[in-house]
């Protein structure tokens, strides 16, 4: 070799490392622009549209020729029908529905329905949902006239999960993805590429799988005539959240994880541009884009059938609604009541700690508390001073306390000044304080005793000269001397829990009356809650010994504040069913609202671990979380890492499962 040529060579050596070191040295913006709100480019593309997205309860509509967005109703998981023209969501265990623009009402399409399933239309008049009967589930096709079909063959597809997506495609086939997998009715099935974030295309031929860090997205063809593709975000941060549009396969929309809002993009990645400049969420937002005008005016295009009132599992009538003030009745509930001037109250309760859901959709605050928007709050200090009369109801779930101090489960008022009104936990009993212009110096008063562990219903009421209490459906206590208005609250915080002094259990429903409720009135709402908590079996539950195989990498907290990781063990310990040796996948907590458990994160492969487990089916309240699955087997046995503090023993019986 010349030496001309060794010089050659060597540069051509060098050229590689020579241009990474250049990339490096280039500003990250330089490749990582931020998306841009381009919606003159959507426009020149598709003319008219409209985006809707859901962001912390609430519905929010962005129509693509002025770029507004607006309030549109509470509710979650929305999507536009093929034409267009109408819209659906879910909210609560009802779908509800509506108009794109002109006629505003709002419409109640189906009840019952399982919220994990979704909600997807079945051409501009129909909806597919996952309705409940009795004790099984079905995918059904309920029309906006109300006429039911059941669809067996879906059914036997799945019956929803994270993310669920359905689509039914020209010749009749049914195409059905929830978490990592996906089917068709035609006898295919397969796993997706990504880790999480899936979609189905308008024809029912692709699917969508996201990868972290968020950059990637694989295209899957599931059947002939779908696409086979990778796509890539190349703005700052990456993308998360996304659905393909309802009726053009040109574009996905999704979250701006950068930028916190929503975004539209080609399936593709060569463009995008960001929409919705209301109703941000730190996570939880999902949206549905939809490509032209409005092609009809008319809800129904036909004479409609006659529909029932619509009704919650409260019992809460037309009549008595505008009585209630504040309404959480479960994470199922739709939450939403409507005040004296017609508009909807979106009735939250934000979690601070380390609060999770349970089985029965209650929270637990063993371990944190819940508050009240601040605005709410006030807002029921000034309708308590006006009707100075109040009625609490709540349905909670008691774990064994740990200590001998009191317990606030719910606390009303300024932290500067003497509360308004306390309910507490004392060992075997409830406890209940209050103050009026008669009584500044509260004392406790004993509402009655209760069991350590089980769910519970109570009803305070409080008018002048009377206050009572029931307890799961008698009259526990009647006090005639407590006296005096409520011209002393001042309102503050509404608060479940304490920061200092946990409430050791679950609240599974929460409503605040503007009234004293008669006697018979919280006999009667006492009767309900039991009738719609019912079926609280015991839950299988093994103390095993395990080896840690594979660990799944637990998502960042600020990106996924809620997530769970799926780690793959060799269980030591005979039972469950299962042969020692065995292989199977335990989802833990990642993270809790915001918080790194950093016990999950510290556990190493090769050691070996105690474990609490329950099977995953046991949870339907995880399986709308965000679930890291990683590496592990999918073929493998699911459960649930039961931890001590989190979700242990609330509110029902736990057995000791034997092989089965």
């Amino acid at each position: 070799m010349t030496k001309s040529m060794l010089m050659m060579s060597w540069r051509f050596a060098l050229w590689p490392g020579f241009v990474l070191l250049c990339v490096l040295l280039v500003p990250t913006a330089t490749y990582q622009p931020e998306s841009p709100t381009d919606l003159g480019w959507l426009r020149s593309e598709c003319g008219d549209g409209a985006l809707v997205h859901h962001a912390g309860g609430r519905l929010y509509v962005t129509e693509l020729s002025d770029g507004i967005s607006n309030f549109l109703a509470n509710g979650n998981q929305p999507e536009w029908s093929p034409d267009s023209s109408r819209l659906a969501w879910i909210d609560g265990t009802s779908v509800k529905g509506r108009m794109r623009a002109g006629d505003s009402s709002i419409h109640t399409i189906a009840r019952g329905v399982e919220p994990n399933g979704g909600v997807h239309w079945s051409g501009n008049q129909a909806v597919m949902v996952i309705l409940k009967r009795g004790g099984r589930k079905e995918w059904t096709r309920v029309s906006l006239s109300g006429e039911e079909e059941e669809c067996p063959e879906l059914t036997r597809l799945g019956l929803g999960g994270y993310e669920c997506d359905v689509r039914l495609a020209e010749d009749g086939v049914w195409s059905y993805v929830a978490k990592r997998t996906w089917r068709t009715s035609d006898g295919k099935s397969g796993t997706l590429a990504g880790t999480c974030s899936v979609s189905i295309s308008p024809d029912g031929r692709s699917a969508t799988s996201l990868h972290n860090p968020h950059k990637e997205c694989t295209i899957t063809a599931l059947r002939p005539g779908g696409i086979d593709r990778t796509t890539w975000w190349k703005y700052q941060g990456g993308f998360d959240n996304h659905r393909w549009s309802s009726n053009d396969s040109r574009y996905i929309v999704a979250v701006d994880e950068h930028t916190r809002t929503m975004a539209v993009m080609t399936v593709d990645g060569s463009r995008c541009a960001r929409m919705g400049t209301l109703g941000k969420a730190k996570h939880g937002m999902y949206g549905d884009f939809t490509v032209g005008p409005r092609r009809s005016t008319s809800w129904i295009e036909r004479e409609p059938a006659v529909q029932a009132p619509d009704s919650t599992s409260s019992g809460f009538s037309s009549n008595d609604r505008s009585e209630v003030l504040f309404l959480w009745d479960t994470l199922r509930g739709s939450n939403t009541v409507s005040m004296p001037d017609g508009s909807p109250r979106l009735c939250r309760l934000f979690r601070k700690g380390r609060v999770v859901p349970t089985r029965h959709f209650g929270l637990d605050v063993s371990e944190g508390w819940l508050e009240v928007e601040p605005d709410i709050s006030s807002s029921l200090a000034r309708d308590f001073r006006r009707s100075n009369e109040f009625s609490i109801e709540l349905g909670l779930a008691t774990k064994k306390p740990l200590s001998d101090t009191k317990q606030m489960i719910l606390s009303f008022g300024a932290e500067e000044s003497e509360p308004d009104f306390v309910l507490a936990r004392h060992k075997e009993s409830f406890l209940f304080t209050l103050r009026t212009s008669n009584r500044l110096e509260p004392s406790w008063i004993e509402l009655g005793r209760i069991g350590e562990v089980g769910p519970h219903h109570l009803v305070i009421s409080y008018i002048s000269g009377s206050l009572f209490a029931t307890i799961d459906g008698t009259l526990s206590v009647e006090v005639k001397d407590v006296r005096g208005d409520l011209s002393p609250w001042n309102g503050g915080a509404l608060q479940v829990g304490s920061e200092r002094e946990n409430f050791r259990g679950a609240i599974e429903k929460l409503a605040l009356y503007s009234r004293s409720l008669k006697r018979k009135e919280a006999l009667a709402r006492s009767k309900l809650w039991w009738a719609s908590s019912s079926g609280r079996p015991e839950v299988a539950r093994w103390s095993v010994k395990a080896t840690l195989m594979t660990k799944t990498p637990i998502p960042p907290s600020d990106a996924y504040p809620d997530a769970l990781v799926v780690f793959s063990y060799r269980i030591n310990t005979e039972g469950m069913g299962l042969a020692a040796g065995r292989e199977v996948s335990v989802v833990h907590w990642g993270t809790i609202n915001g918080e790194l458990k950093r016990e999950m994160g510290d556990r190493s492969q090769g050691e070996d671990y105690s474990l609490v487990l329950e099977r995953f089916e046991e949870h339907p309240e995880l399986e709308a979380l965000r679930i890291a699955w990683g590496d592990v087997d999918m073929t493998a046995p699911v459960f649930y890492g039961v931890e001590e503090g989190v979700e242990e023993g609330v509110g029902e019986g736990v057995g000791e499962g034997g092989d089965d």
